[in-house]
């Protein structure tokens, strides 16, 4: 599969405070919770031009089949997370996305993440060839 990258992307930031309930016994914020904070952000990037809707409206879906993460640096309670999303390359059906986590106050980095996504036709159950117009969308 061939994969085209994007050059000068679109690149979202979005801020997400640590809160208590998202601390580990340790008093940091517990590494499953950056997944939650990489969707919110995903779905706050993708938001901004109605990109899920146009996608929904193909009877499509965006899977996500790999995420790699990286954790650099804990984050603590208080702390104002500022998660950066850009997607770097689409090919037939995937789209990956690149999404840095730092802590606003310090500018300290904490994790860094790789996400991979398939379009999927959740009727037929298999992958989905990318359109240009979409991915024209996707890019925005």
């Amino acid at each position: 599969m061939s994969s085209t990258e994007i050059e000068n992307a679109r690149e979202s930031s979005t801020e997400i405070k640590a809160r208590s309930y998202h601390l580990d016994i340790f008093q940091h914020v517990n590494n499953a919770r950056y997944l939650e904070f990489l969707e919110a952000a995903r779905w706050e990037h993708f938001g901004v031009n109605n990109t899920f809707e146009k996608i929904i409206s193909k009877n499509l879906s965006l899977a996500v089949v790999n995420i790699n993460i990286d954790f650099i640096s804990p984050a603590f309670v208080n702390d104002i997370l500022l998660i950066k999303t850009k997607v770097i390359s689409i090919g037939n059906s995937s789209v990956k996305v690149q999404q840095i986590i730092s802590n606003k106050q310090s500018d300290k980095l904490i994790a860094k993440a790789m996400v991979t996504f398939v379009a999927f036709d959740p009727v037929k159950m298999q992958a989905h060839k990318i359109s240009k117009e979409l991915k024209e969308d996707i890019v925005k």
